[in-house]
């Protein structure tokens, strides 16, 4: 099992319900236990993406294999509320 760490960026005008069922999907890919989930709320982004000037940020915190990787980011893209995506590799 590898840590990584996934930052995600929802459009502003996202509901929290909507936002926390994306999630949930996200973590049902993931089947980590150590699935830590941060928000840091709506922040003005750098410049404009999809014609949007703010966004949520949300980071994720886990575990998983590697071959976990190219499936969470196929439903990511899928994802029309999902402005930008990152994934790191902690360790």
């Amino acid at each position: 099992m590898v840590k990584y760490e996934l930052t995600l960026i929802f459009k502003p005008n996202l509901k929290d319900k909507e936002q926390k069922e994306i999630i949930e999907r996200l973590k049902k890919i993931l089947v980590s236990k150590k699935i830590e989930v941060d928000f840091w709320g709506k922040k003005k982004l750098a410049y404009e993406i999809q014609k949007q000037k703010e966004g949520v940020y949300c980071l994720f915190s886990f575990e998983a294999s590697p071959e976990v990787l190219p499936e969470l980011e196929k439903k990511i893209k899928l994802e029309e509320n999902i402005v930008r995506y990152l994934i790191v590799r902690t360790s």
